[in-house]
Protein backbone atom coordinates (compact mmCIF):
# COMPACT_ATOMS: atom_id res chain seq x y z
CA UNK A 1 0.00 0.00 0.00
CA UNK A 2 2.89 2.38 0.71
CA UNK A 3 4.07 2.16 -2.91
CA UNK A 4 0.59 2.95 -4.20
CA UNK A 5 0.20 5.82 -1.71
CA UNK A 6 3.50 7.42 -2.69
CA UNK A 7 2.99 7.04 -6.44
CA UNK A 8 -0.64 8.16 -6.39
CA UNK A 9 0.29 11.22 -4.35
CA UNK A 10 3.19 12.19 -6.63
CA UNK A 11 1.26 11.57 -9.87
CA UNK A 12 -1.94 13.13 -8.45
CA UNK A 13 -4.09 10.12 -9.25
CA UNK A 14 -5.76 7.32 -7.34
CA UNK A 15 -5.28 3.58 -7.04
CA UNK A 16 -8.46 2.80 -8.97
CA UNK A 17 -7.24 4.83 -11.96
CA UNK A 18 -4.03 2.81 -12.02
CA UNK A 19 -5.52 -0.63 -11.46
CA UNK A 20 -8.84 -0.65 -13.29
CA UNK A 21 -9.51 2.44 -15.37
CA UNK A 22 -8.44 2.74 -18.98
CA UNK A 23 -8.75 6.47 -19.69
CA UNK A 24 -5.84 8.15 -21.38
CA UNK A 25 -5.11 11.16 -19.22
CA UNK A 26 -1.31 11.12 -19.44
CA UNK A 27 -0.91 10.41 -15.74
CA UNK A 28 -2.32 6.92 -15.43
CA UNK A 29 0.12 5.12 -17.70
CA UNK A 30 3.17 6.81 -16.16
CA UNK A 31 1.90 6.12 -12.64
CA UNK A 32 1.15 2.51 -13.57
CA UNK A 33 4.57 2.07 -15.18
CA UNK A 34 6.24 3.62 -12.13
CA UNK A 35 4.49 1.23 -9.76
CA UNK A 36 5.27 -1.76 -11.95
CA UNK A 37 8.93 -0.79 -12.37
CA UNK A 38 9.38 -0.16 -8.63
CA UNK A 39 7.68 -3.41 -7.64
CA UNK A 40 9.74 -5.35 -10.18
CA UNK A 41 13.16 -3.72 -10.01
CA UNK A 42 13.35 -2.27 -6.49
CA UNK A 43 11.21 -4.71 -4.52
CA UNK A 44 11.93 -7.79 -6.70
CA UNK A 45 8.29 -8.75 -7.27
CA UNK A 46 7.61 -11.15 -10.12
CA UNK A 47 5.20 -10.24 -12.90
CA UNK A 48 2.74 -12.77 -11.44
CA UNK A 49 2.89 -11.03 -8.05
CA UNK A 50 2.38 -7.65 -9.71
CA UNK A 51 -0.64 -9.02 -11.59
CA UNK A 52 -2.29 -9.83 -8.26
CA UNK A 53 -2.14 -6.13 -7.33
CA UNK A 54 -2.61 -4.64 -10.78
CA UNK A 55 -4.98 -6.82 -12.83
CA UNK A 56 -3.36 -6.32 -16.21
CA UNK A 57 -2.00 -8.79 -18.74
CA UNK A 58 1.71 -9.52 -18.97
CA UNK A 59 2.04 -7.60 -22.26
CA UNK A 60 0.40 -4.51 -20.72
CA UNK A 61 2.59 -4.74 -17.62
CA UNK A 62 5.65 -5.01 -19.86
CA UNK A 63 4.49 -2.09 -22.03
CA UNK A 64 3.98 0.20 -19.01
CA UNK A 65 7.32 -0.76 -17.48
CA UNK A 66 9.18 -0.22 -20.77
CA UNK A 67 7.47 3.15 -21.21
CA UNK A 68 8.93 4.35 -17.91
CA UNK A 69 12.29 2.70 -18.63
CA UNK A 70 12.56 4.63 -21.90
CA UNK A 71 11.56 8.07 -20.62
CA UNK A 72 13.61 10.86 -22.23
CA UNK A 73 14.56 13.75 -19.95
CA UNK A 74 14.86 16.01 -23.04
CA UNK A 75 11.15 15.66 -23.82
CA UNK A 76 9.08 18.06 -21.63
CA UNK A 77 6.21 15.69 -20.74
CA UNK A 78 8.53 12.73 -20.33
CA UNK A 79 10.97 14.78 -18.26
CA UNK A 80 8.23 15.52 -15.73
CA UNK A 81 7.22 11.84 -15.57
CA UNK A 82 10.87 10.81 -15.19
CA UNK A 83 11.38 13.24 -12.31
CA UNK A 84 8.26 11.87 -10.63
CA UNK A 85 9.47 8.28 -11.12
CA UNK A 86 12.87 9.11 -9.60
CA UNK A 87 11.23 10.92 -6.69
CA UNK A 88 8.87 7.98 -6.04
CA UNK A 89 11.75 5.52 -6.14
CA UNK A 90 13.73 7.73 -3.75
CA UNK A 91 10.79 7.98 -1.32
CA UNK A 92 10.22 4.22 -1.32
CA UNK A 93 13.89 3.43 -0.77
CA UNK A 94 13.99 5.96 2.09
CA UNK A 95 10.88 4.38 3.58
CA UNK A 96 12.48 0.92 3.42
CA UNK A 97 15.76 2.13 4.92
CA UNK A 98 14.01 4.03 7.70
CA UNK A 99 11.77 1.06 8.41
CA UNK A 100 14.82 -1.19 8.71
CA UNK A 101 16.36 1.32 11.13
CA UNK A 102 13.17 1.35 13.22
CA UNK A 103 12.45 5.03 12.54
CA UNK A 104 9.05 4.42 10.89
Amino acid sequence: DKVFNIVCNIFETDRESITTKTERNGKRIYASGTIIKIFNEVLNYSVEEIQKMIPKSKPVISKHKILVSNLDYKHPQESDALKKYIFCKHEIINFILNQDNGTN
